[in-house]
């Protein structure tokens, strides 16, 4: 597996591994969506939601768990300053 040895490369990293999780992500649900491959199939079951939506879901938490929490906050800081420039 690859080490990052310096901050900069660390972050270089992370932020490849984040951008193709979210292609896989992105593609995955774009053709669940869309209704070109099968939500549920006899002979595959719900692997294909899970390989397709939450695999990356998942990957992503393990890669960046403080993700979720980051969004939130800024989206609650965008939401604040809208509403506090509307008043």
């Amino acid at each position: 597996m690859y080490r990052p040895t310096s901050a900069h490369s660390a972050a270089r990293y992370r932020h490849t591994m984040l951008s193709s999780l979210g292609l896989w992500l992105a593609a995955g649900s774009l053709l669940l969506l869309t209704g070109l491959l099968p939500v549920h199939s006899a002979l595959l079951g719900w692997s294909l939601p899970f390989w397709l939506v939450l695999a990356p879901v998942l990957l992503t938490l393990t890669v960046a768990p403080g993700l979720p929490g980051e969004w939130l906050r800024q989206r609650r800081s965008r939401r604040i300053l809208r509403t506090s420039t509307w008043v």
